[in-house]
């Protein structure tokens, strides 16, 4: 397998955690709905739904301000990661 198709899917993998991650926390704020989630915090509701489905490969800034949202630290985020 090329390097390129094994970087490719690890990262997939871990867009995919992240996104997994990201609704057990949002659910667990009592979020019910991505869109509801992004209004509150001004998001753009297709990418918070991107990241729920572990499609956004986002940026710092972005998580952080994510986190900041569901009231948890970077650590708290990748904990479970």
């Amino acid at each position: 397998m090329h390097i390129d198709t094994v970087f490719s899917l690890e990262k997939e993998k871990l867009l995919s955690r992240i996104g997994k991650r990201f609704d057990v926390l949002m659910k667990g704020t009592g979020y019910t709905s991505t869109n509801k989630f992004a209004d509150a915090y001004k998001f753009s509701r297709s990418r918070i739904f991107e990241l729920k489905r572990g499609k956004l490969n986002v940026t710092i800034w972005t998580l952080f301000t994510t986190c900041e949202g569901l009231d948890i630290s970077l650590d708290e985020f990748f904990k479970d990661l």
